[in-house]
């Protein structure tokens, strides 16, 4: 087969047969050098999506070719932004590569993808952590953590890591706005304890602070 290529290295057919045979050995590394080969010649969109895709995958699986594995997502993004399951993917390569921000812009996308409420609120939760953790903009963290109770008031991380913010601050109108968003958010529930403690503490700074 490595003979005929020599002869004609655009042979699809070639090429195939030798993706087929690497996946019959459970050869990852010569599966990831075909794809490559066919990519290198098949131009259609929609038969070049699946194999960037498979081509990402792999490079994932093998370790150590995390650059080569998002390039592979990115040009499958390119063909099919709303591929949830490319975005999550290239999210997690972006936060093992430290390249936070472009990680956030993913779960971004997703989120605005996303109808289940819950996992909006989950996608909004990975954005503010990554903006409160890693990138260090306390205001864009907490746009996306806001956004998060908002969707989900029980993400208790969410309210916690807003809560320090303003406490470190000793923005007390800032704290008094946040525990009164959060009884809104739970008023007529059943989380009795935490309306409880929100209460409490609202008092609490209300008697101290103003």
């Amino acid at each position: 087969l490595e003979s005929l290529l020599a002869q004609s290295p655009g042979n699809m057919e070639v090429l195939v047969k030798l993706l087929e045979l690497s996946r019959e050995e459970r050869d990852r590394e010569q599966e990831f050098n075909c794809l490559e080969r066919i990519l290198d010649v098949e131009t259609d969109p929609e038969k070049r999506f699946p194999l960037l895709v498979n081509l990402g995958d792999i490079a994932r699986e093998l370790g150590g070719r995390e650059e080569e594995a998002a390039v592979a997502y990115e040009k499958a993004s390119e063909l099919n932004p709303d591929s949830m399951g490319v975005l999550i993917n290239l999210a997690g390569l972006y936060m093992n590569l430290e390249r936070w921000e472009a990680a956030a812009r993913c779960f971004q996308r997703a989120e605005t993808m996303e109808a289940d409420g819950g996992r909006r609120a989950a996608l909004a939760m990975s954005q503010g952590l990554i903006y409160a953790e890693h990138v260090g903009d306390a205001e864009v963290a907490a746009t996306h953590l806001r956004r998060c109770l908002d969707l989900d008031p029980s993400k208790w991380d969410a309210f916690s890591i807003l809560e320090k913010q303003v406490v470190d601050k000793s923005d007390w109108a800032g704290q008094r706005e946040l525990y009164g968003f959060m009884l809104d958010k739970h008023a007529g529930g059943d989380a009795v304890e935490l309306q409880y403690k929100l209460h409490l503490n609202l008092g609490k700074i209300l008697l101290e602070k103003f």
